[in-house]
């Protein structure tokens, strides 16, 4: 990653969170109710009988007038919900948001769409510091497009095998997962290190709303390795807090989160700074999604 390792002292930080939280949260489960798949949440698995018992409790009682968070766990709700977006032949999740290290703001921006069985990353940070990242998988390949200017087609190509890409970034585009969501890394009834609500699950007008605090060790560690990696960290960053607010409709299809968080990033040069972020990722399923060329331009909100 000749690209990355140039992103020096406090910029390499603040840079490091585009490619991380801008990616949408996803999860390696497959289609929910065509096959019995283990849910693999990040590094942790609530196994087979939690995937049944989640799965269930959902058939059972949606569309029933039933609140769900009343027969649902926390974890269970996002991983449901997860599934019936992935499940979908044509989405996309589109990021907005910023980070801050050392009194400097950096734009975060990001796009991820489905197209059948291709899948594209769109990944931008914006400020002191210009990332530019756009990756393409199809078939057994990631091609990525890593560079600073906004013209994709100036940046150098380098394709992976998906195993290659999967062990170097922690996750593949079809697989997008940035945090762990699951019963042990979940903080309950407690006060919140985010100074957010604690998590709990509502019923809405229009639906409903989760309020998640991660454990900031179990929450993140896929997280962890993957800012750490693309953007040449000394060390692991280590979180303060990590908090996911979600909106879903009534059947717990995802409208948004919103990610809120507090990390400190050492760059291998050994300078250090605290960084705070929020990004809020809105999920669309409209069947109108296409996967752009390098020479497409994407918009986003405010712009």
């Amino acid at each position: 990653m000749t690209l990355i390792k140039k992103r020096i002292l406090v910029f390499s930080i603040i840079g490091a969170i585009g490619i991380g939280a801008g990616i949408p949260l996803g999860f390696a489960i497959g289609k929910l109710f065509k096959h019995d798949l283990v849910i693999y949440l990040g590094n942790a698995a609530d196994g087979a009988g939690a995937l049944a018992a989640a799965q269930e409790k959902y058939k059972a009682n949606v569309g029933k007038g039933i609140d769900l968070t009343t027969v649902m766990e926390p974890q269970e709700i996002v991983a449901v919900s997860m599934a019936l977006y992935s499940a979908r032949e044509n989405t996309k999740a589109v990021g907005v948001g910023y980070t801050k290290a050392a009194m400097v703001k950096q734009i975060i921006k990001s796009h991820q769409i489905r197209n059948g069985d291709s899948y594209f990353e769109e990944s931008i940070s914006e400020g002191l510091v210009n990332l530019h990242d756009r990756m393409y998988q199809s078939g057994e390949t990631v091609s990525t497009y890593w560079g600073e200017g906004k013209d994709y087609s100036a940046h150098e190509k380098k394709d992976y095998s998906l195993d290659d890409y999967r062990e170097m970034m922690g996750r593949l585009p079809s697989d997008p997962l940035s945090y762990v969501v699951s019963s042990k890394s979940i903080l309950k009834d407690q006060e919140t290190l985010s100074g957010d609500s604690p998590t709990k699950a509502t019923k809405t007008g229009s639906g409903y709303h989760l309020e998640l605090e991660l454990d900031p060790v179990r929450g993140t560690s896929r997280y962890q390795h993957q800012m750490q990696n693309i953007s040449n960290l000394k060390t692991l960053p280590v979180f303060s807090y990590c908090h996911l607010t979600f909106e879903f409709d009534n059947e717990l299809n995802p409208l948004s989160y919103t990610t809120h968080e507090n990390y400190y990033a050492k760059t291998s040069q050994g300078v250090g700074s605290n960084c705070e972020g929020r990004i809020t990722t809105t999920f669309s399923w409209d069947g109108q999604a296409e996967i752009p060329t390098l020479g497409e331009t994407l918009t986003y909100p405010e712009e």
